[in-house]
């Protein structure tokens, strides 16, 4: 992108005129508008690009230009057999698998559902999200594609803000997730799906012993027995507005039409949820068949040894970006076996492994090193891709040392980039890379500031433009506009990723710190340390607050805590079960909460006036003996006794 040289205009800015510039789709951009990006004069050159075959951007443009239901079933022929899901000890051929979005097709269409409709879908890693997320996009409409484990609060703000014309809701979660607010929803039905839909009665005789291994802590959809599934449904069908499965899909028993609507070109496909880089409240990112079909002819070129018939395991929630971009969709296009793992305990990540015997698996930089502390042979793993946090130097020579053969890559995303965007190739990489971006991506690392671009080697925010960015944020244009910054040259669309990068001459990113006050748990979930302080400062008793992720021995990742300054006469006691309570009603999920209290006589301050959060973060969770842990999942067990 930047042509190094002595030029002593290198960083001068260009002086733009006034003028309206239209860019590649017809849209108008006003090039005195706040958000125009300033380019370096001797931005001329992808740098990264010369890491590929010539060409590759174009060719990835080019095969893009359809729904993704129709690039799947163009990637390869002749693969119906193979076996596309493995679930709960049953096992699905590709053929099946068509066939079960041939018959949601159907009842969709049947339903009456039409090209732009919004379906929203609160669906777990079962075969049913597979098949409702492939028929919506061959009949045209968009999934809404909603944690199920989100408080009912936010799970109705999100169906409603969609303009949803039904929800499909995993059967177990109903009660939680939907019951609450379903007098609220502006939806025709909500229909409900068993975890077990794709296991028939007669199996679960077979399937009692694996049933009762995956129940436990974690296993947050399998609480079902088969007679409770029975119950269960009889007492649905009694509640008026809630549905079995089988009432949809009998829209289809006699639809004869035709199922599949004409291609849209950047039509919305999918919405996928984040806190994001501009603050802690929910967003959808709106993402598009091109963005899907992108990722899966790009990956083509990063990982050229894909092929069909390979295992993958699929921990990752396929309504997570990352989840539905690699785990989901570029699996299916790619005819991976894919294990679906519609739950699981981090500690037994390992079990996993050995259970499933993946050629790749996805991760944060915890589960591989529990896998080289146990000491055991992975020998079957051809591609380990590690993501989600930030890994040391140190890590990544200890992963390629212990999984010696087996190519170890490190990938940097984020939703609104459909999860991925940079992946470290097999040779040339140092060990501090997030990666090489890949063929149809665009980076400037900027000054965050001036919005001017940056040489090689310099810190500043990375700015991205990709096939497989999102169109928007839906409904809301104000947070959209702040992360959205336009090439003043070509027209072309960056987004500001709130992170601090540097890029080195061969184009590879290097990732330094995050802008915001946002937190990775160890479980690699991200937290934002201002929706956090909102929500406990609002709380009786609470003068002041400030939460930082602190370092708990050496695991990976920080524990969200909360520093708090309370009112003389408040009981501590009562204010941490205040924040609890307030967290669980007015943050998205449990997982967004502190997990540790500690309580000050007085706030630590920066000369200028501000809270010294960076004094804070200092700390040690483990050597904070008075501290209030509210979680004590990521403490081990040796160590629970002594708090």
């Amino acid at each position: 992108m930047i042509v190094m040289n002595n030029n002593e205009e290198f960083n001068k800015e260009i002086v733009v005129p006034k003028r309206v510039i239209v860019d590649k789709y017809g849209n108008e951009i006003h090039t005195d508008d706040e958000h125009i990006l300033q380019m370096n004069l001797n931005n001329t050159v992808d740098p990264h690009l010369a890491r590929f075959p010539e060409g590759a951007r174009e060719e990835v443009e080019n095969k893009i230009h359809t729904k993704m239901y129709d690039y799947y079933k163009a990637t390869f022929n002749d693969t119906d057999t193979l076996t596309a899901l493995e679930y709960l000890g049953k096992k699905f051929s590709y053929g099946f698998v068509n066939e079960q979005i041939e018959k949601y097709a159907k009842a969709f269409k049947g339903y009456g559902l039409q090209q732009g409709d919004y379906v929203s879908v609160l669906l777990p890693n079962m075969p049913e999200i597979i098949y409702v997320k492939m028929a919506l996009n061959r009949v045209g409409a968009v999934a809404n594609l909603i944690d199920p484990r989100y408080n009912p609060n936010s799970a109705r703000d999100l169906i409603n803000a969609s303009n949803s014309k039904m929800v499909i809701c995993v059967l177990n979660k109903y009660d939680t997730a939907i019951k609450p607010i379903q007098n609220e929803l502006n939806v025709e039905n909500i229909f409900t799906i068993s975890p077990f839909e794709s296991i028939s009665l007669k199996e679960f005789d077979l399937k009692d012993g694996l049933l009762k291994q995956l129940l436990g802590d974690g296993a947050y959809f399998l609480t079902e027995t088969k007679q409770l599934i029975m119950d269960a449904r009889e007492k649905i069908l009694k509640n008026t507005g809630v549905q079995d499965i089988n009432n949809l899909l009998k829209y289809g028993d006699n639809y004869v039409g035709n199922v599949d609507t004409p291609y849209v070109e950047n039509a919305p496909a999918t919405v996928l949820y984040t806190s994001g880089t501009t603050g802690g409240k929910l967003k959808g990112a709106v993402h598009t068949n091109e963005g899907y079909n992108g990722l899966h002819a790009q990956l083509e070129y990063v990982f050229p040894e894909q092929r069909p018939g390979m295992v993958f395991s699929g921990l990752i929630p396929m309504f997570l970006s990352y989840g539905s971009g690699v785990c989901m969709f570029n699996s299916l296009a790619s005819r991976f076996d894919i294990k679906l793992h519609p739950t699981f305990k981090p500690n037994e990540f390992v079990k996993i492994v050995e259970q499933d015997q993946p050629n790749i698996i996805v991760g944060v930089p915890k589960f591989f090193q529990m896998m080289k502390n146990s000491g055991k042979n992975f020998d079957y793993v051809d591609h380990i891709i590690i993501g989600g946090d930030k890994i040391l130097p140190k890590q990544v020579k200890e992963f390629k040392d212990y999984f010696d053969g087996t190519r170890v890559a490190i990938g940097y995303g984020e939703t609104e980039l459909l999860g991925v965007i940079s992946v470290t190739l097999e040779d040339g990489e140092t060990l501090d890379s997030s990666g090489t971006p890949m063929p149809n991506v665009k980076v400037k690392i900027v000054d965050p500031e001036t919005h001017k671009e940056l040489p090689f080697m310099e810190e500043g925010e990375a700015y991205i433009s990709s096939v497989s960015a999102m169109l928007e944020y839906l409904n809301n244009k104000e947070q959209t506009d702040k992360i959205t910054f336009y090439d003043p040259e070509t027209g072309e669309k960056y987004f500001a990723t709130g992170d601090l990068m540097r890029m080195l001459p061969n184009g590879q990113l290097i990732f330094e710190d995050r802008l915001k006050r946002l937190m990775k748990r160890p479980d690699g979930h991200q937290v934002n340390a201002g929706t956090i302080e909102e929500v406990i400062s609002e709380v009786n008793g609470v003068k002041e607050v400030c939460v930082v992720g602190l370092p708990y021995k050496d695991i990976m990742g920080v524990i969200p805590t909360a520093f708090v300054v309370s009112d003389e006469n408040s009981n501590r006691d009562d204010i941490v079960n205040a924040c609890e309570q307030a967290s669980y009603d007015k943050l998205t999920s449990a997982r967004d909460k502190a997990l540790a209290y500690v309580f000050l006589d007085e706030m630590p301050y920066t000369p200028n006036g501000k809270m010294d959060a960076f004094s804070l973060s200092k700390n040690n969770l483990d050597d904070l003996e008075d501290a209030y842990i509210v979680d004590y999942s990521f403490i081990d067990k040796k160590d629970r006794i002594r708090r």
